[in-house]
């Protein structure tokens, strides 16, 4: 049983349609193991794949799915292993520039198999963020407006006639 710690997330992403977002992130923490038995510092990397149910700049509810590797250094073992993580989130867009507040809550499967002083294990743990999304690079522009064509005048009718007068 170790207590939370304060922890790093960095992520780029991209919106591939309506629903789905891919990520490429970067995390890290360090926890203290207490009792003067070291630090245990995790870092890793995974690619996720963010499931819109709604994109409604007010509240954007999603599912998050993800896989990677992440790196674990305690005083009694170091190891690489992959990661999995599943949870499920929410963005609210802040501004006109696209800023949003972000929040999630994820359940990692850490397989990279450390020893512990009840032998070798993989670990489990929850992890829950708040964050800003900034978005980068330029934004959609909305497309030109279309010329309108103007229709000619009708042309004017030729005068009557003048009268025959003799």
């Amino acid at each position: 049983d170790i207590d939370g710690a304060p922890a790093g997330f960095l992520g780029v992403g991209k919106a591939i349609n309506e629903w789905l977002n891919l990520e490429l992130n970067a995390k890290g923490h360090s926890f203290d193991l207490g009792s003067g038995n070291g630090d245990w510092d995790q870092w890793g990397a995974t690619l996720d794949g963010l499931i819109f149910f709604s994109r409604d700049p007010k509240f954007s509810p999603y599912a998050v799915v993800g896989a990677g590797m992440m790196r674990s250094d305690t005083p009694a073992d170091n190891g690489d292993g992959p990661i999995a993580e599943a949870g499920l989130g929410f963005m609210h867009t802040v501004n006109d520039a696209g800023d949003t507040l972000r929040a999630e809550v994820r359940h990692r499967w850490d397989f990279t198999n450390l020893n512990t002083p009840g032998g070798k294990q993989n670990h489990n743990d929850w992890v829950m963020m708040v964050g800003v999304t900034i978005p980068l690079g330029k934004r959609a522009e909305a497309p030109a407006p279309m010329a309108v064509a103007m229709a000619e005048p009708a042309p004017t009718p030729a005068p009557p006639p003048a009268p025959v007068t003799e």
